[in-house]
């Protein structure tokens, strides 16, 4: 009689546990990504003065005011619009540059691939906790400035958007 009962409970923890992890993946639907997001943080791996203020930071948005109006869109139509903002260096000296481009994009449990309308490029977020979208770019080119001198290093970086 004990084996039966031990038996018992260890199924029904066995299928509760299954049940759970059913649940867990599938919690996420695409109203908890639709919206609209503004960037909050651009971070680099090494911190940097671009600005020249004597403060060095990690969030590239705190060193230039490029990134103000870096934002996505994220419709329920499944279609989006990404307004990027990327600090260029030209001539010794950065500058600011704007990129609008729009597409389609798709999800799978907690990530969200968008491709765009023209040249086919690839981005992939990652919703995390609500409301934001995180993505991570792997060994990506970022501004740095080392006595008195811009140039571009190179690394993993991470833009943050927050719905608004």
């Amino acid at each position: 009689m004990k084996k039966i009962l031990l038996f018992g409970l260890t199924s029904l923890f066995t299928l509760t546990s299954c049940h759970y992890d059913d649940e867990e993946q599938d919690i996420v639907d695409n109203s908890y990504i639709t919206g609209n997001y503004d960037l909050v943080l651009w971070k680099m791996p090494i911190s940097s003065d671009i600005d020249g203020n004597g403060k060095s930071s990690h969030n590239l948005i705190e060193e230039s005011d490029c990134f103000t109006h870096s934002a996505i869109s994220v419709n329920e139509d499944f279609t989006f619009t990404l307004i990027h903002h990327e600090v260029l260096l030209k001539n010794g000296n950065f500058s600011c540059d704007t990129e609008t481009v729009a597409g389609t994009w798709s999800r799978t449990g907690f990530v969200l691939t968008a491709i765009t309308d023209v040249g086919q490029h690839e981005y992939t977020f990652t919703a995390g906790e609500q409301p934001k979208l995180t993505r991570k770019i792997e060994e990506a080119n970022y501004p740095m400035i080392e006595d008195g001198n811009a140039f571009y290093a190179n690394g993993d970086i991470y833009m943050v958007y927050e719905r608004n």
